[in-house]
């Protein structure tokens, strides 16, 4: 799958455990989450990535917004 330009993947492990990777630059990020539907545990990985490109200064990467200015 992919989101923001980010290639993930997202396997269920046992009912309502997800296991998702995904990597941005040479970091590569691995972690659970726990839900019973598979679209819940997407948007959780979508959370997850839009926090990990905030941290490395990404946050301009693509399909995201540039901060707003005041006029």
């Amino acid at each position: 799958m992919d989101y923001k330009g980010i290639e993930f993947s997202l396997k269920m492990i046992e009912p309502g455990i997800w296991k998702y990777r995904f990597q941005i630059g040479r970091a590569v990020k691995t972690g659970r989450t726990k839900t019973t539907l598979e679209h819940l545990a997407i948007r959780s990985v979508h959370t997850r990535i839009d926090r990990e490109l905030k941290l490395a200064g990404l946050n301009n990467a693509k399909g995201l917004r540039a901060p707003r200015t005041k006029s």
